[in-house]
């Protein structure tokens, strides 16, 4: 009942079955106690870029303007790589429809020349949308 390889590999030093079972469960033991750790460690990362994206976003969306910044597609990469691909498309989707809404409102004045957003609405859904998923 144990396998062929671990067998081979110790029958040589121990003869006694139960001790070869004993080290396959060991070393399965240790094998998934890696894969729950680095797991738990890439969530921990998912939540504490989410963490940050969801503060920089919500001042952005208390104070929508040209000069506040927003946040930059590599702060979305950052985040997106951690992604699975049916996520990952989603949310660029929503990346994509929030600089979209940016870029379709700027509007220079001619007169002064301020920089400003005509429409501030279109960029406040855009944010609303990604806040949701990043909560």
């Amino acid at each position: 009942m144990y396998c062929e390889f671990t067998k081979e590999l110790f029958g040589k030093f121990i003869n006694n079955t139960p001790v070869l079972v004993a080290i396959e469960i060991c070393l399965i033991g240790a094998f998934l106690n890696y894969k729950l750790t680095s797991t738990k460690e890439k969530l921990n990362e998912i939540i504490r870029i989410s963490n940050e994206l969801f503060i920089k976003l919500t001042k952005e969306r208390n104070n929508t303007t040209p000069m506040g910044g927003g946040v930059s597609r590599i702060e979305f990469d950052n985040l997106t790589t951690r992604f699975g691909i049916f996520r990952k498309i989603k949310f660029t989707k929503l990346i994509n429809r929030y600089y979209k809404a940016k870029q379709d409102n700027y509007r220079r004045s001619e007169k002064t020349g301020a920089v400003f957003y005509e429409h501030t609405g279109t960029i406040k859904e855009a944010i609303d949308k990604l806040l949701k998923i990043l909560r």
